[in-house]
């Protein structure tokens, strides 16, 4: 299922993944801003590792933002993690056509147009 994420990666393709434990991307162009990591590891689905190198945050608006995003070497997507929105306080909601983020705290809702 891909996502385009209403952000400042307009043009950028993200995948959500109910097994992602976080929000991980291969472009550390899109972060708004971000802290270098000094070391850690993510493992990926066919076992190999890649290291973090930064956590970054990207940012719409006040209230809008997406934050704790792995940077990865060697990562070939950009994923969402559903239960790190779930986490967030934020609520899921799904369709054939789009995708709903309900911040719990704000009552803002994100529509992304899924493809």
């Amino acid at each position: 299922m891909f996502l385009e994420v209403c952000l400042n990666a307009k043009s950028r393709l993200w995948y959500f993944n109910s097994g992602c434990p976080r929000y991980t991307t291969r472009d550390a162009s899109i972060f708004t801003e971000f802290q270098k990591q000094k070391s850690g590891k993510v493992i990926f689905g066919d076992n190999g590792r890649g290291n973090i190198l930064d956590i970054g945050k990207i940012v719409k608006n006040s209230t809008n933002s997406i934050e704790n995003i792995y940077l990865v070497d060697g990562f070939k997507s950009n994923l969402l993690s559903s239960s790190q929105h779930c986490d967030e306080g934020n609520r899921l909601s799904f369709d054939d056509s789009q995708c709903a983020i309900e911040n719990f705290r704000t009552n803002d809702i994100d529509l992304c147009v899924l493809d």
